[in-house]
């Protein structure tokens, strides 16, 4: 039995950050028969040792949830709380301090008991699963609540909060029960929020017309910093091209470039050349007045002068992929990636 006035203790364990913060007294050969971490922290190698004590620290585990963790290293008692946030903060302790059953039993205590609250809390519980991964049970169980309620996710105030490699996780995932085109949307959605904190609480895809140069450097910091987010992009299937030259007047359309990495442009159509701003070719393609046209699937040109601004100083890309997207089957985006520049448009 565990007692914190044992006079016999060998081990001093500091739990918790200020202003919560508390000592525990314990004892070495308990530790080290339960827990793979402390057989390696209490070894004779460990440096932080005075007067025959070690000491341990430990600031990301709340003294509460220590206190439990500690009784039950010592009793072999099942940990039961009676709240969801006890439960998971006691699951990412006893991950920390190797306690393999613990973990096992954390685990279905959440599932059987706070399922509820897993989907009501959707951000938080697919951060904790997605860095631990290793969390097999919840792991699956989180996801699968995620992919038959993906609206509870991506329409939550809390989306920006959702770290990469949850959104990862989500995306590398065929189960979301969405269109593709919508993921894409909440992708940019989340981007937006996660590196400009924008309020994204009415956000629609009619957003993206006033659009600052700030935006859109957020957007691409998102899909070139990690390929997943690249994969996703590569669906032309939604954009339907009609057999037949045409001119399409509009005086929303844009295009930008990062070809500069440090200084990105935004050139949008200028006010008296709206009426040629995106023309379609049957043999050749989709083109932005003068100042981005497809010549076929690896040769683009650039001439300035239908948009305010130079994207791009060459005249001719060869262009190593591109994509077409679509957003309610009006509004348009395409990327493309050449040896020389990242560019991109907007209608």
């Amino acid at each position: 039995m565990w007692s914190q006035s044992d006079s016999n203790s060998d081990v001093k364990i500091v739990a918790g950050s200020e202003p919560n913060i508390k000592e525990f007294s314990a004892h070495s050969s308990v530790l080290r028969s339960r827990s793979l971490y402390f057989q390696r922290a209490l070894s004779e190698r460990w440096k932080n040792k005075k007067h025959g004590i070690y000491i341990i620290t430990k600031p990301n585990i709340h003294p509460n949830i220590f206190m439990l963790i500690l009784d039950y290293i010592y009793t072999k008692k099942k940990i039961l709380p009676e709240s969801a946030e006890d439960s998971l903060n006691i699951l990412i302790a006893s991950d920390e301090l190797e306690l393999l059953d613990l973990v096992e039993s954390a685990q279905k205590h959440l599932i059987k008991k706070f399922s509820s609250w897993l989907l009501s809390n959707l951000v938080m519980s697919l951060n904790v699963v997605c860095r631990h991964n290793h969390f097999h049970k919840l792991y699956d169980h989180v996801l699968k609540i995620t992919f038959r309620n993906p609206y509870s996710l991506f329409n939550s105030s809390d989306l920006p909060l959702l770290d990469e490699v949850a959104m990862i996780c989500l995306l590398e995932s065929d189960e979301l029960e969405l269109e593709e085109i919508e993921i894409w949307n909440y992708l940019i959605k989340w981007s937006i929020s996660k590196f400009l904190d924008d309020d994204i609480t009415n956000w629609s895809d009619e957003n993206v017309s006033r659009w600052s140069d700030e935006h859109f450097v957020a957007l691409k910091e998102t899909i070139s910093h990690n390929d997943n987010f690249l994969k996703l992009m590569l669906s032309t299937e939604y954009l339907t091209l009609k057999k037949e030259s045409y001119f399409s007047t509009t005086s929303n359309s844009f295009i930008f470039s990062f070809t500069d990495q440090s200084n990105p442009v935004l050139s949008r159509v200028k006010t008296e050349r709206k009426n040629v701003a995106i023309r379609n070719d049957e043999q050749r393609g989709p083109s932005f007045g003068t100042d981005l046209c497809m010549e076929n699937s690896t040769r683009w040109t650039s001439y300035w002068g239908t948009y305010e601004h130079e994207i791009i100083k060459s005249n001719h890309l060869i262009a190593e992929e591109y994509e077409l997207f679509m957003f309610r089957l009006y509004l348009i985006l395409c990327r493309i990636v050449s040896a020389n520049a990242n560019t991109y448009w907007y209608d």
